[in-house]
């Protein structure tokens, strides 16, 4: 969120059906957070230039191709790894440009690790508010757990060395 509203000039809008992950969203930047069936009426007919689905789940990856509009541009961030993710037919019907979020190759995915430090070396982006939890090394299992289970309050959890 940080980084789509410091390159985004328009409208930033989160969709999620977690009420925590909406505030967060919104404390990160979002202009406005809806749940998937609580969109407003005057928005449920936009159509937007860049969606970005960042969900992981066949519905999160439904909803982002019906708010893509006609040659705007759909990034797949979310990990599609279950599920019947399949591409809508509609997506290549509206022209629109899809840009897979997970690159098989190793030259870019270094490339874009260290264009990501940069901008954390350069405080334009900061992954503090992504860190909601602390465990130290003995507490490796309960880290695990926490992750596995990924409650709303959940986003990233880190070990430290006390």
């Amino acid at each position: 969120m940080q980084l789509a509203k410091r390159h985004a000039p328009g409208l930033l809008v989160g969709v999620d059906p977690d009420p925590a992950r909406r505030a967060r969203a919104l404390a990160l930047g979002a202009d406005l957070a809806f749940a998937p069936d609580e969109v407003p009426d005057e928005h449920l007919g936009t159509r937007f230039d860049v969606v970005l689905e960042a969900t992981g789940v066949t519905p999160g990856l439904a909803t982002a191709g019906r708010l893509v509009r006609p040659f705007g541009t759909l990034n797949v961030v979310g990990y599609h790894h279950t599920g019947d993710a399949k591409m809508d037919m509609d997506l290549w019907y509206k022209a629109v440009t899809v840009v897979n979020g997970f690159c098989p190759d190793r030259t870019r995915t270094i490339a874009a690790m260290a264009v990501a430090l940069e901008l954390i070396a350069q405080r334009r982006f900061s992954y503090a508010p992504l860190v909601t939890h602390w465990y130290t090394l003995d507490q490796v299992d309960e880290a695990f757990a926490a992750m596995a289970a990924a409650g709303p309050d959940f986003v990233k959890g880190v070990l430290v060395n006390p």
